[in-house]
């Protein structure tokens, strides 16, 4: 439970370091990206692709939105997706498509 605990709160940490590298480069609009699956919860699933402005986002738009939640708020407009390599899910990687 601490692992996943602590996982969590590393992944909130990255978004939130990277929602401020988008703002001090001028990046005023994020995509929410997850990766769709049998693991994906429709929480997630429904907000695939859902549009924001940075300074719009509420603490309930920003992933990770549950425990081992896979979603990430990239810039939009970059055509990009998430995924995982093979049959593993320990490596995520946000990719162009």
């Amino acid at each position: 439970r601490a692992w996943l605990i602590a996982k969590t709160e590393l992944h909130r940490a990255r978004q939130m370091a990277a929602i401020d590298c988008y703002k001090a480069n001028g990046i005023d609009r994020v995509q929410l990206i997850e990766i769709s699956d049998s693991k994906t919860c429709t929480l997630c699933n429904s907000r695939n692709g859902r549009r924001y402005r940075i300074e719009d986002l509420t603490e309930n738009d920003i992933p990770p939105l549950h425990p081992r939640c896979r979603g990430r708020l990239v810039p939009e407009n970059l055509n990009l997706s998430i995924t995982s390599k093979g049959d593993s899910q320990k490596y995520l990687y946000v990719v162009r498509t």
